[in-house]
């Protein structure tokens, strides 16, 4: 991935697991860090901060009447998934055996168990759609995307969650070197704090794309062979007693629980933090802090390094980069 050279220290820690994800990360992690939810001054620095960036507002009482209602500790009542995402049975062609037979070698899951569950996934024509790559010379806003993102609500809710969970966030950082600011943005940004973790039936997503994966993607061959992997990750998660007992949701690409982790990540990142005997992303924020933080030790995270340095539009160092950066 491409890294501008004089930013290349400072990023490391960011592009190296998420790439783009990284700037809104930097953006909100450097919000959090300065918005204490027990220092009024550097939340209000922090809210006037988010105000001045273009930020949807809010009037004094409406954050004083959000704040009666939630509370400073009080996580808000997670938005209902929408169910209704559906389409026709998958039908048992031959090409269907051949995923049956894949899934059965890879899983390592009893073949009429890997058949009974394959048989009850749906064709999902939305995921073939959103699977796609954006057209090529699409440019990105950054505004637009920073003002998506890092806005007072968040910021609340992102320090409802730090305060609420700051015992795990410090063992977190102490065991893995990631600071508790890195993980609770992780967090906001990828489902608002487990308010947003996907509306698609997870087994119907990934059988769409481990099976019918749109013949026009420029990388088709080794995108089936990477769904194929997570097809067979979904399935030895669905064999947990408790999470096997009603659909996982996920994102049109597969990815569940607060963190967002694809089903292989899961099974390879994922911390049974909260010392119940099993990892569970979708419903234990504990497990999700520690989660995260392995997930960016494991791909070089190093403790200490900056994640940005702060830069003005005069800074010489931005008119000394070539053209292009």
């Amino acid at each position: 991935m491409r890294r501008r050279n004089c930013l290349k220290n400072c990023f490391k820690n960011w592009l190296a697991p998420w790439s783009a994800l990284g700037w809104i990360l930097c953006c909100a992690a450097c919000v959090l860090a300065h918005a204490s939810p027990n220092d009024n001054a550097t939340r209000h620095a922090s809210d006037q901060a988010t105000l001045n960036s273009g930020a949807p507002s809010k009037s004094a009482n409406a954050k004083a009447a959000h704040r009666a209602d939630h509370g400073a500790n009080q996580r808000p009542q997670k938005h209902a998934p929408r169910l209704n995402i559906t389409g026709p049975q998958i039908q048992k062609n031959t090409a269907f055996w051949g995923l049956v037979d894949r899934m059965t070698e890879q899983s390592e899951l009893p073949r009429s168990w890997v058949e009974r569950q394959l048989s009850k996934a749906h064709h999902l024509a939305q995921v073939k759609q959103l699977i796609l790559p954006a057209a090529s010379g699409t440019r990105k806003n950054w505004t637009a995307y920073r003002k998506r993102f890092l806005n007072v609500q968040r910021i609340e809710w992102g320090q409802a969650f730090a305060a609420e969970h700051a015992v795990d966030l410090q063992r977190a950082e102490e065991i893995y070197g990631v600071p508790g600011t890195i993980v609770t943005a992780i967090l906001g940004v990828e489902t608002l704090y487990g308010r947003h973790m996907g509306q698609y039936p997870a087994l119907d997503a990934l059988t769409t794309l481990a099976l019918d994966f749109p013949m026009s993607h420029p990388r088709r061959e080794e995108r089936v062979k990477f769904f194929e992997g997570e097809l067979a990750a979904l399935l030895r998660l669905m064999k947990d007693p408790v999470l096997g007992q009603a659909p996982l949701l996920s994102s049109y690409a597969g990815a569940m629980g607060m963190a967002q982790f694809m089903p292989s990540n899961w099974q390879r990142f994922g911390v049974d933090f909260d010392g119940d005997g099993r990892v569970d992303l979708m419903h234990s924020p504990r497990d999700a802090i520690g989660s995260v933080a392995h997930y960016l030790q494991a791909y070089g995270w190093t403790r200490g390094l900056p994640t940005h340095y702060e830069l003005s539009p005069s800074d010489p160092t931005l008119h000394a980069l070539p053209a292009g950066h």
